[in-house]
């Protein structure tokens, strides 16, 4: 079963293949896990979805990740997973985002805490964000109890996570500048030096001009300062 969601679509094709796939988010640069990067600002998501199940007690436990730039994405892969799965008992989920910080779980009827918390744990014990996990539970009808099921959660949705293919993220900030309009070829000059890029076109208010750039988070401060010294403090960065 082949699945492609983004925000804007429910989804496209299906084959008979087994794999869910969610548009990632465009407000990250993302790397390949392999490469090296020391950044602070950095942290790391899934490249593209992965499922894994486990079976205990007669009951299968089927865990579904994927990237997802935000909650409503997740909500529509949770509704994909849902569609999968109408026979499920439950579609316990968990979802990490980055931007802004956003934190959501549901035990989607068992017990409280037994679900959606292990699940949410397991995400965060694997430094992961911008990532969704679904975990559609068909009871055997045997009982595993509340340390059963936290274990049975929290343990197949780890291993699906650590199974999965990843990449590394670096997280980019949003600066407004204005400057008067005869600094704009400088102000380029360390856009580009800085390895930033303009994200709204440039308005023009007599003499000055204003426009959005995004900057990698750890490169900020120094992009600031190095603004602030060429242009001799004529710009206003918010």
């Amino acid at each position: 079963m082949l699945l492609y969601v983004s925000p804007a679509k429910s989804f496209i094709a299906r084959t008979a293949s087994r794999s869910i796939f969610v548009t990632p988010t465009k407000s990250f640069l993302a790397r390949s896990a392999s490469s090296s990067t020391s950044s602070l600002a950095s942290t790391s998501t899934l490249t593209k979805p992965h499922e894994a199940n486990i079976i205990i007690k007669k009951s299968n436990f089927i865990a579904l990740a994927s990237p997802a730039s935000s909650y409503t994405t997740a909500q529509t892969f949770l509704q994909t997973v849902k569609t999968l799965h109408p026979k499920a008992r439950h579609h316990c989920h968990a979802y990490h985002g980055s931007s802004p910080q956003t934190e959501r779980s549901s035990d989607d009827g068992e017990p409280t805490g037994t679900a959606g918390q292990p699940i949410l744990s397991a995400i965060k014990k694997n430094d992961l964000t911008n990532v969704v996990i679904v975990v559609v539970r068909y009871s055997g009808g045997i009982k595993l109890g509340a340390g059963g099921l936290i274990r049975a959660y929290g343990g197949i949705a780890s291993t699906c996570l650590i199974e999965a293919e990843k990449e590394v993220m670096v997280i980019k900030k949003e600066l407004t500048l204005k400057v008067p309009s005869k600094y704009i070829g400088e102000v380029y000059q360390l856009i580009s030096k800085h390895d930033g890029m303009k994200t709204e076109e440039e308005k023009y208010v007599g003499d000055e001009v204003e426009f959005t750039v995004e900057v990698e988070e750890e490169r900020v401060d120094g992009f600031k300062e190095e603004l602030g010294d060429r242009l001799s403090g004529n710009i206003v960065i918010t």
